[in-house]
């Protein structure tokens, strides 16, 4: 295996342990199913591992996996459709917002 895997792989993780939290965009393609992104899919187990405070913005349909559809249940996870972030931008901050405030609580619950 060539080393450029290796290097892309080792920095892209790096790159996460460094985030403070973690924008996932899984777009559909023009017939409305999701679009395969390998990547994006590593990098939210990568995050839902480490904790970090996650949003997925996608089309909210049931054509996603059931891992996807199903990580909001174990991971600080807040999720947007697309189509709401093309009328308003500023729906991605709020996202955020709620995902810092969610890993926040359930660190507390987990102290508890």
């Amino acid at each position: 295996m060539s080393e450029k895997y290796f290097d892309v792989c080792q920095r892209d993780f790096a790159w996460m342990l460094r985030a403070k939290a973690f924008i996932a965009v899984l777009p559909p393609d023009r017939s409305g199913e999701p679009i395969r992104t390998d990547g994006t899919c590593v990098e939210l187990g990568w995050a839902s591992a480490l904790g970090k405070p996650i949003v997925i913005v996608r089309q909210l349909s049931d054509r996603h996996s059931h891992l996807v559809r199903g990580l909001p249940k174990i991971a600080n996870v807040i999720e947007i459709d697309y189509r709401e972030l093309k009328v308003s931008p500023s729906a991605i901050v709020n996202a955020l917002e709620q995902a810092f405030k969610l890993s926040t609580r359930k660190m507390a619950e987990s102290e508890t």
